[in-house]
């Protein structure tokens, strides 16, 4: 249990970080085209495999630990995906 939440917590930091990172990359209004860009199923959220796609796309390649984490930090409402409000709201 132990080692699990040292693999979480660390995911957790680095998902931070990386998110941290792309904010100075991006306007406004980019990040509303790199959104919709990702938003591949035209859902009006991102999933996972989007959000990854998409902070890949900006040079922060996540694991899959690194991106649920990153889910999890800016999906607010807990639905599962992120809104397009949620990420303008993180950046």
């Amino acid at each position: 249990v132990t080692a699990l939440g040292v693999v979480v917590y660390f995911s957790s930091t680095q998902a931070y970080a990386q998110l941290n990172s792309l904010k100075a990359s991006l306007t406004e209004k980019q990040v509303e085209e790199k959104f919709y860009a990702f938003d591949k199923d035209r859902s009006g959220s991102l999933s996972v495999a989007e959000l990854g796609a998409l902070c890949a796309s900006l040079g922060a390649h996540m694991n899959s630990h690194q991106l649920e984490s990153a889910l999890f930090i800016l999906d607010k409402n807990g639905d599962g995906v992120i809104a397009l409000e949620e990420f303008k709201r993180w950046w």
